[in-house]
């Protein structure tokens, strides 16, 4: 299992059958997870909470397009997955859920490693964002 402790992820997701695995996966990462279904309310979010991570559903089409571009502009990781199929049982969405996790994990330890790389000496990474 992946170790999230400490980020936030957002869940733009149009299955509330994936919504609920992957909140549960993320969640078990030790990740602070918000979930919607609607574009509009993750543009909402992402303008008042620094999120380190996004999962975004392909099935939300043009709608997503946007958001995806915001994320990549606030320099938020993100990935995006395909919703389960109404008949796909839970085992099936749990491994998904939890490959999601993975690959952002993943993401995440990249960007990581190139902000310490950055950090001036005797600067956290977290002053250096605030800046």
């Amino acid at each position: 299992m992946e170790n999230l402790t400490g980020k936030t992820i957002l869940i733009v997701e149009g299955s509330s059958l994936a919504a609920e695995a992957l909140r549960t996966a993320f969640i078990r990462s030790g990740a602070r997870v918000y979930v919607t279904g609607k574009v509009l309310t993750a543009f909402d979010l992402v303008n008042r909470i620094h999120f380190d991570g996004a999962v975004v559903d392909c099935v939300l089409h043009n709608e997503a397009f946007e958001l995806c571009e915001e994320l990549r502009d606030l320099g938020v990781p993100y990935v995006c997955c395909n919703a389960p199929h109404r008949r796909q049982g839970m085992p099936a969405r749990a491994n998904d859920a939890a490959h999601a996790v993975w690959r952002l994990a993943h993401m995440l330890s990249r960007v990581d490693e190139d902000v310490s790389e950055q950090v001036p000496v005797g600067q956290t990474q977290r002053e250096l964002r605030t800046q």
